[in-house]
């Protein structure tokens, strides 16, 4: 079996001939070992020109997962890690999830960043899912990378779901987690694209308040964001008060200081 499968993954092997090495699969199980997945890896060299190889190999591990759930072996974290940088170079937050669910309990914050990032790179709206992947981290109350709340937000921005967005935001800071401005112009973004004008200046208020691990500082784009909203309010004059504040802040070197809107 593994002599056939080096062959099909060294030769590129395309989604027609799939069936034939899914027909071994049935046959036997296949353990999740290193000797399997060096296999599995044969022949990448140039990730670019082997997108029939992600394909291939995530059509076996699906044809794995089955047995897996029956079970007590668990397959290696590198092995998950693969499957999950297979999902992230497809932009397969789909596959993501259904090899998340597979490997429950063993999950850590690095495979819940790369499923994280398989969704943000789907081009298919899949905010849900991100949802849920939130719910398990912060239930868990699971270590992750920070860059794996950026891609959270980015989805959640892409789907304009500024109430995810803006819940989200709030989780951050009650967990006290140094929240950075790309991820509030974000949550803000996403509450614009929605045209939620008023959670918009609401959130703004109360940013200098909840940012309590690092000390708030909008920038050009947040400002941008927030007169937009007023615009869309149709409050000409604090929209202009937000402009002339942002263009004292950055001529003096400082965005520190935000003006109260009441």
């Amino acid at each position: 079996y593994n002599a056939l499968l080096t062959v099909f993954t060294t030769c590129n092997a395309t989604r027609s001939e799939h069936p034939i090495i899914l027909k071994e699969m049935k046959k036997r199980y296949v353990s999740w070992d290193e000797h399997t997945f060096a296999a599995l890896m044969a022949g990448q060299s140039d990730k670019a020109k082997v997108i029939g190889l992600w394909q291939l190999r995530l059509d076996l591990i699906s044809s794995k997962s089955r047995h897996f759930r029956h079970r007590k072996t668990a397959p290696n974290k590198a092995a998950i890690m693969e499957v999950l940088h297979a999902c992230v170079e497809l932009g397969d937050g789909v596959m993501a999830m259904s090899v998340m669910a597979d490997i429950g309990q063993i999950a850590d914050g690095s495979m819940y960043s790369l499923a994280l990032l398989a969704l943000q790179q789907d081009h298919i709206n899949r905010a849900e899912y991100c949802r849920v992947i939130l719910d398990k981290i912060f239930q868990n109350d699971t270590k992750v990378p920070m860059r794996s709340y950026k891609y959270a937000m980015q989805i959640f921005e892409k789907a304009s779901d500024w109430r995810n967005a803006s819940l989200f935001l709030l989780q951050l800071f009650r967990k006290g987690v140094p929240v950075d401005i790309a991820v509030i112009n974000w949550a803000l973004s996403a509450c614009l694209r929605a045209k939620q004008w008023e959670i918009i200046m609401k959130l703004f208020e109360q940013l200098p308040r909840l940012c309590t691990s690092t000390k708030f500082k909008p920038n050009e784009l947040t400002y941008s964001l927030v007169v937009s909203a007023a615009l869309g309010l149709g409050q000409v004059l604090k929209a202009k008060m937000l402009v002339d504040s942002a263009r004292e802040s950055f001529s003096s070197g400082k965005s520190e200081t935000v003006p109260s809107l009441k």
